[in-house]
């Protein structure tokens, strides 16, 4: 039998009864001379160096909402929703860094970096007593809309919606622990460039699918 004290299990559980429904949250967000980033030719070295610039005024808005449901004692379900609206106020720079002629003129009009319209993702975990302990099923799929990974929107940097599915088993006994993990099981990748101007353009690809073992052991756990 598991020990007298809460199980894993059963601490989970109290925390979703306290809040079993869903919590929902606005946000706005003005930013003044807003930090931009890009690489560009240092003329001075010959060489290639990241730049930081105060140059654009932003707005981000949007809403969050999570839902949580302890349909039974082995089970319980979360989803997640996401809305965000990010647009330049005011954003001043060099659209045509290729020309080699520097013109700085209103780039308002673009769309800001790293900024998904939509995101979603659902999950559940299913748990039951095995032996002296508990055995734990984690499943969570996520999705992301398209973004902009280019200052200048150009249409090497726009990133695809991208989708990432992640699990894991575990058995939990006192204070120890054992999970086998995967994460981006969909094996869903993508590139991010870097583009150089006059120069050239590079990029990272993110890892595919991966899989992992970790055990634990808490010493602080009663």
């Amino acid at each position: 039998k598991l020990r007298n004290s809460l199980t894993h299990t059963e601490r989970r559980l109290s925390k979703l009864q306290e809040h079993p429904f869903k919590t929902a949250n606005d946000l706005i967000n003005d930013y003044l001379d807003k930090q931009e980033s890009s690489v560009q030719l240092d003329t001075s070295t010959n060489t290639v160096a990241t730049v930081f610039d105060n140059v654009a005024d932003a707005t981000y808005q949007g809403i969050e909402i999570e839902t949580q449901w302890v349909v039974s004692e082995h089970l319980s379900l979360f989803a997640n929703f996401g809305w965000l609206d990010a647009e330049y106020e005011n954003f001043e720079t060099d659209i045509n860094p290729s020309d080699g002629v520097p013109l700085i003129e209103d780039a308002s009009f673009l769309t800001p970096r790293n900024a998904p319209e939509y995101t979603y993702g659902v999950g559940g975990t299913v748990n039951y007593e095995v032996g002296p302990g508990e055995l734990e099923f984690f499943a969570k799929y996520a999705w992301v809309d398209e973004i902009e990974s280019d200052l200048l929107n150009l249409d090497v940097g726009k990133l695809d919606s991208r989708e990432d599915l992640s699990a894991s088993i575990g058995y939990y006994y006192e204070n120890m622990s054992v999970v086998l993990f995967g994460r981006n099981l969909t094996d869903d990748t993508f590139e991010i460039p870097f583009l150089i101007f006059p120069l050239f353009a590079s990029g990272t690809v993110t890892p595919g699918a991966t899989w992992g073992l970790t055990v634990s052991f808490d010493l602080g756990a009663n």
